[in-house]
């Protein structure tokens, strides 16, 4: 799993490595306020756009197939 860039401005990509069948993606702000989930399907990247969020720190939970992955993700 990578994701890039980080910190980003406009977007970031989330990079599986591999087609995933599912995942889950959740985004929270630093006060754990959930700001967005996006359920992919048969995918091996996906994007993450920032342009509509606050400048900050966020943190993003990755679920494939009852594996979580947390990761801090920061926008400029």
């Amino acid at each position: 799993l990578n994701i890039y860039p980080n910190p980003f401005r406009e977007e970031t990509t989330v990079d599986f490595g591999q087609i995933i069948s599912n995942a889950t993606i959740t985004i929270v702000d630093v006060y754990g306020k959930l700001i967005e989930i996006h359920e992919l399907k048969n995918t091996d990247k996906y994007i993450i756009n920032g342009t509509n969020k606050a400048s900050g720190v966020y943190f993003m939970e990755i679920e494939i197939d009852e594996v979580n992955i947390k990761s801090k993700i920061i926008i400029k």
